[in-house]
């Protein structure tokens, strides 16, 4: 049978199983989406472009290049196609390894499951949002202007949506509110001291706020390099200033005791004088 055979005979919302996979644990898991048994390509069928292989990470152990064989028969079939491994082996990281690069490769979306019931899981979701629109996982967000006014204001940390109101009342615009001073959003009732100092930091300090701050640690260090440099010299010349009237004070010093040192010469190197005096012989 063909894949459109087997969908005029079974029921086009359930997930179509390859019979290789008869026995495989994660089917009796599949308990949200109903499932049957047909006659397709890929182990799973979950839509008209969408389609699922398994692999276990222990039978790739086993045979390394079915997982290359498998992803090349699947061609160009189907627009989304998955690879679903199942983690069951300890050593992880080689193996691993070796399925990413293949589906990468391969342009191939690799889901990977630690247990039978997550990889059910996977199947069950992708079944489940066949039909629907790509939004339809994306957070919810109101459209009117308080709400978006709210989600917007309130990421500012102590700002709450008394406050969003109070500052949407008072300012009727968010340029305004972003253009305000520090005086005019401290007269808003409610608006303390710091939730008025966080606002207007966040509307006014610049985005790349690490490089401003690397630069304001930079900037001032030159002039006070040249200030230290400049005390550093004028101290070095008062202490040599300094250095030099001690080296004379002591030369004034030593000069007399030098002299007396030469007085001091022995006994027997002195002629008494007649007159009293008396000479060196030097």
């Amino acid at each position: 049978l063909t894949v459109d055979h087997v969908e005029a005979q079974v029921n086009p919302n359930a997930i179509f199983v390859s019979k290789r996979q008869e026995g495989n644990p994660v089917l009796k898991h599949i308990r949200n989406v109903r499932w049957q048994f047909a006659d397709i390509i890929p182990d799973y069928q979950l839509g008209q472009n969408a389609c699922a292989v398994f692999l276990s990470l222990r039978f790739h152990l086993l045979k390394p290049e079915y997982v290359h064989h498998r992803i090349k028969e699947l061609q160009r079939s189907f627009r989304l196609r998955l690879l679903i491994c199942h983690i069951d082996v300890e050593d992880v990281v080689e193996p691993l390894a070796q399925v990413i690069k293949a589906a990468l490769l391969n342009e191939v979306t690799l889901i990977c499951g630690w247990s039978p019931e997550e990889c059910a899981r996977y199947l069950e979701t992708y079944k489940s949002y066949e039909t629907k629109p790509a939004d339809a996982i994306q957070g919810r967000t109101d459209e009117d202007y308080i709400s978006r006014l709210n989600s917007a204001l309130t990421t500012v940390r102590g700002v709450n949506k008394t406050d969003v109101l109070t500052l949407g009342a008072t300012f009727k615009t968010v340029t305004n509110i972003m253009q305000a001073s520090m005086e005019e959003l401290a007269a808003c009732p409610g608006l303390g001291p710091t939730k008025v100092k966080r606002l207007h930091e966040t509307f006014h300090e610049p985005f790349r706020k690490v490089v401003r701050q690397q630069r304001l640690a930079f900037a001032p260090s030159q002039p006070a390099e040249t200030n230290n440099a400049d005390e550093k010299a004028g101290a070095s010349q008062q202490s040599a200033v300094a250095k030099i009237s001690m080296e004379d004070a002591k030369a004034a010093a030593v000069e007399p005791l030098l002299q007396d040192s030469v007085l001091e010469t022995p006994m027997d190197d002195i002629n008494d004088d007649p007159d009293g005096d008396f000479e060196v012989d030097l």
